[in-house]
């Protein structure tokens, strides 16, 4: 028994110690088995990592979206947003379908990659355009991409009246003395011309007035029939649109208009076909189709002018700082008085631009004054007696015309006019630019020749003309494309659409087939006979037989702006493509320009 329990003593002794080493190995053991686990993650993170040496990073070249306006270039930073860009890159482009591009390497041409690329749209070209750029590592030529820049180019509604902001133009193409005849000073009030009655409510007589801005609901031809439109009226700050008619236009007869001591007026697209002429004799004070006593800042453009009586335009007594552009004066007794004949003193600041004088006695015009006068772009045809005829000192720019069976020029050589000529062009006897053109000239009967000193080498500077000079050629081209007169108007999306009435192409006509009235007497006997040719006769001028011809459609509206799609004049479609809405558009808020109401802004676009 002793020796049991002795022996079990021992055992316990002994499992005792097994037991404390047992739990001491395990402890080693588990501790080994983690510093194992642990080193076998490290070295499934090491594989896991690769070597950054032999990574490829591949180029994410990233599409671009870019707006810029008609006729304005933009820089485009088209790599900004491209990703895993190397250093070191190759670029090479397609080229846009209706621009160009050119590089900026912003002074830095060894590195390409603060390089930016300038698109410049076509002239006038608007809509969506595009290119696509390939962007390379330049040590891996397999490390590429592709993307694509797409531009859209706005319609520049401000297009061509932007580089007047803050000036007052009268328009965006308005050029020459009477340029900036319109008065952003004052609060205009828009009148519709909606009937095509003589005169009272809705006509465009009881229009025209001070601060006032003339548009029209209606197309057709006026009948001014009453003996009060022989006074002359007293107005300022009144602009007359006649491109918001409707197609064919606005056409006035019968009698023509006088304005006296007025400011700021601006005439476009009009015709007036006087119907006095036709009966009357010879009679300077009421047979003018357009005149203008003591006025001033006055500019008229695209209009039409026919059957004067005496002057078919004119101005006399202290008028100044005039244009008349892009027009028409034909089949009338004479052209044009610029100045004043009896007094030289208070005539200046004279623009004749670009108009087209055919069949008339004389006066193309007279330029009366001891200012300056430009006469520039002009083309004549088929003058009886003389082109212009000086008074005065007279300071003359005479630039780019051209003439077909006109006579000579004739200064006044009693004064001291001076005379800058260039690049004109006659038919007969001067053919081509950079010609002498002085033979154009003569003095006035009874007077002295003309001589080197009567002209200047010396372009005399140019009065508010910003366009380029044209030569004759280019004057032969506008008569061509018919681009003189009442020509357009706006159609029911606002573009500009051509109308010319039949008179004002049977004068281009003419003018191509050199068709002409020989200015015989009435007898109808074709003569020689000086005194037989007079200018008089232009009571027989065929063209003249217009009026009986159209004496029907006096008053007749021929179209009118429907106001389910027009506001007044405005169509709604055009109001909505320039962000605004028609039931709240004004016609004369600044929404689209600081210096120039709507509807103004509207009728410029018959200047695109």
């Amino acid at each position: 028994m002793k020796y049991l329990l002795k022996t079990q003593k021992v055992l316990t002794i002994i499992m005792f110690f097994l037991l404390i080493f047992s739990s001491c190995n395990n402890e080693e053991i588990f501790v080994v088995e983690e510093s194992s686990i642990v080193e076998e993650e490290t070295e499934e993170t090491e594989e896991e990592t690769p070597n950054a040496e032999d990574e490829t990073v591949f180029i994410d070249a990233v599409d671009d979206i870019v707006n810029t306006m008609q006729n304005t270039p933009v820089d485009i930073e088209a790599y900004i947003n491209d990703e895993n860009l190397p250093v070191s890159i190759t670029v090479s482009n397609t080229n846009p379908s209706n621009g160009t591009l050119v590089i900026n390497n912003n002074g830095t041409p060894d590195i390409l990659l603060d390089d930016t690329v300038v698109y410049t749209p076509n002239d006038d070209f608007f809509g969506e355009d595009s290119f696509e750029y390939t962007i390379c590592d330049a040590l891996d030529s397999n490390n590429c991409d592709i993307a694509k820049v797409l531009i859209t180019v706005e319609e520049n509604i401000n297009n061509d009246y932007n580089e007047f902001l803050g000036e007052t133009r009268a328009f965006p193409k308005a050029q020459g003395a009477g340029a900036y005849a319109y008065n952003n000073n004052v609060t205009y009030t828009v009148k519709e011309v909606t009937n095509l009655n003589d005169s009272g409510a809705g006509s465009f007589w009881s229009a025209i007035g001070d601060n006032t801005i003339v548009v029209f609901r209606v197309s057709g031809i006026i009948d001014w029939n009453q003996s009060f439109h022989d006074d002359a009226r007293t107005v300022n700050n009144c602009i007359i649109l006649g491109q918001t008619a409707p197609s064919p236009g606005i056409t006035i007869v019968n009698n023509g208009a006088k304005f006296k001591n007025s400011s700021n007026l601006t005439f476009r697209y009009l015709r007036f076909r006087l119907w006095r002429g036709r009966s009357l004799l010879h009679d300077p004070s009421s047979s003018d189709v357009l005149e203008f006593l003591s006025c001033n800042n006055v500019i008229v453009d695209h209009c039409s002018f026919s059957f004067g009586g005496d002057e078919t335009i004119s101005t006399r007594n202290s008028s100044h700082t005039f244009t008349l552009q892009n027009s028409i004066i034909s089949y009338g007794h004479s052209g044009s008085l610029m100045g004043d004949s009896d007094d030289y003193t208070l005539g200046y600041d004279y623009s004749i631009l670009g108009n087209f004088w055919h069949t008339l006695g004389k006066r193309m015009p007279n330029p009366n004054g001891n200012g300056r006068f430009d006469m520039i772009g002009n083309a004549a045809y088929n003058l009886l007696n003389l082109g212009m005829r000086t008074g005065g000192d007279v300071q003359m720019n005479v630039i780019g015309n051209y003439y077909k069976n006109v006579p000579n020029h004739h200064l006044n050589l009693n004064q001291t006019p001076l005379v800058y000529n260039q690049n004109n062009i006659r038919e007969r006897d001067l053919t081509a630019n950079g010609q002498d053109n002085t033979i154009l000239y003569q003095g006035r009967p009874g007077q002295r020749a003309i001589l080197p000193t009567d002209f200047t080498s010396t372009m005399f500077p140019l009065l508010n003309y910003t366009e380029p000079l044209p030569d004759g050629s280019a004057t032969l081209l506008r008569v061509q494309n018919r681009e003189m007169g009442s020509n357009k108007v706006l159609d029911n999306n606002g573009n500009a659409i051509t109308v010319l009435d039949d008179l004002d192409l049977k004068a281009y006509n003419q003018w191509d087939s050199n068709e002409r009235f020989d200015w015989k007497d009435p007898s109808g006997l074709v003569t020689s006979n000086p005194e037989n040719r007079t200018q008089s006769n232009h009571r027989v001028i065929p063209q003249r037989q217009w009026l009986p011809d159209n004496q029907a459609n006096f008053g007749v509206v021929v179209n009118e702006h429907n106001q389910t799609t027009h506001t007044g004049v405005v169509p709604n479609s055009w109001i909505i493509q320039r962000g605004l809405n028609p039931d709240t558009f004004n016609p004369l808020g600044n929404d689209l320009h600081e210096n120039y109401p709507n509807i103004l802004i509207y009728s410029f676009q018959v200047d695109q």
